[in-house]
């Protein structure tokens, strides 16, 4: 039986972050773990496993599919570490951090329905960028000093980001 990449990032999605939770990893961790499991699925996988068909090839609909269940499995992954990790946020850095989930979500159904990646391109993913700040924000004190004004400047590299990576 082989497990494709997909089935391979929610099982440890499903394991890591809870234990990291059981065991009070420090919040840098579970953070790092968000960036690490959305790259568990293709690159890992074909490096170390097997072959699996994750790029785009002759059939642009397998690769449309895989890529509506990659965002979904990301926007779990999110909601799995909001359910364990609110705690550890402030209340303001929750509050962004639960309006981006809900803005990617409307993204990422209306890609689903559509497979138009206009869609991922406005509905863009900045929660990983807002975590990372956050990080900063309580290990630096010129980056809490400044947090909003970063806040805005890793909003709109994210949103460049989404641009350049959703091209047609």
């Amino acid at each position: 039986m082989r497990v494709s990449p997909l089935q391979l990032r929610l099982t440890t999605t499903l394991v890591l972050l809870p234990l990291l939770k059981i065991y009070k990893a420090p919040l840098v961790y579970p953070i790092l773990s968000l960036f690490l499991l959305d790259y568990l699925d293709c690159g890992f996988y074909n490096t170390f496993i097997g072959k699996y068909n994750c790029k785009k090839g002759d059939e642009i609909k397998e690769y449309t599919d895989y890529q509506v269940k990659d965002k979904v499995y990301d926007l779990f992954a999110y909601f799995l570490f909001i359910l364990l990790f609110s705690k550890e946020l402030d209340s303001k850095t929750l509050n962004i951090i639960l309006v981006l989930f809900l803005w990617r979500t409307i993204g990422v159904v209306l890609y689903s329905k559509t497979k138009n990646k206009n869609n991922l391109k406005v509905f863009f993913d900045g929660i990983n960028g807002v975590l990372i700040l956050y990080l900063l924000s309580t290990h630096f004190t010129q980056v809490k000093e400044n947090y909003n004004s970063l806040l805005i400047v890793t909003l709109l590299i994210k949103i460049l980001f989404e641009q350049v990576h959703h091209k047609k």
